[in-house]
């Protein structure tokens, strides 16, 4: 028994300070969170940089020419709207409705369009450099001259109509029916 014990031992201490370092880790991450800043959604801030149109209904915009980089614009209604030539890189544009809008000339590079819905809207010439185009509704839209250079296109409805498929990057590649 003696010896049984004195094997024992030596496994105590590492897991009762393995046990208080976790306490300690857990304590600190409970009682001392780090908030991280979360600009607020204002519906009526005018169009600039980093601005939070989150869900806002916003139809009918004349934004021409305007800069509106890191945007936070997701789920907005942005209907019919005159984007052209607006700068919007890395912005947040995921599940937002532009059909009917005018992006042609606008810089859309690394912005995310997941599921944005841009039917019959012009995207001539735009730049889409690395965006995320993945489940975005294109029917009848235009992307003539429009830069699609590493796009993701994953699942993607096609201006004609066709669906694009898993790893369809720069271009859509139509699933087979």
């Amino acid at each position: 028994m003696q010896k049984f014990r004195e094997q024992q031992s030596p496994i105590l201490w590492p897991l009762v300070a393995v046990a208080l370092l976790l306490i300690s880790v857990v304590s600190t991450a409970i009682f001392s969170p780090t908030l991280l800043p979360v600009s607020q959604v204002d519906c009526n801030a005018p169009a600039d940089i980093a601005v939070n149109w989150n869900n806002c209904l916003k139809p009918n915009l004349q934004l021409a020419n305007t800069t509106m980089n890191n945007a936070q614009l997701r789920s907005a209604r942005l209907t019919n709207s005159n984007l052209i030539s607006a700068t919007l890189t890395s912005a947040d544009m995921a599940y937002a409705n532009l059909s009917f809008s005018a992006l042609n000339y606008s810089q859309l590079q690394n912005a995310d369009l997941v599921g944005a819905n841009l039917e019959q809207a012009d995207l001539s010439n735009a730049d889409l450099s690395n965006a995320d185009l993945s489940y975005a509704n294109l029917l009848n839209a235009n992307l003539e001259g429009a830069i699609l250079d590493n796009v993701s296109f994953d699942h993607a409805i096609w201006p004609n109509g066709d669906m694009c498929s898993i790893r369809s990057v720069g271009q859509c590649i139509r699933i087979k029916r």
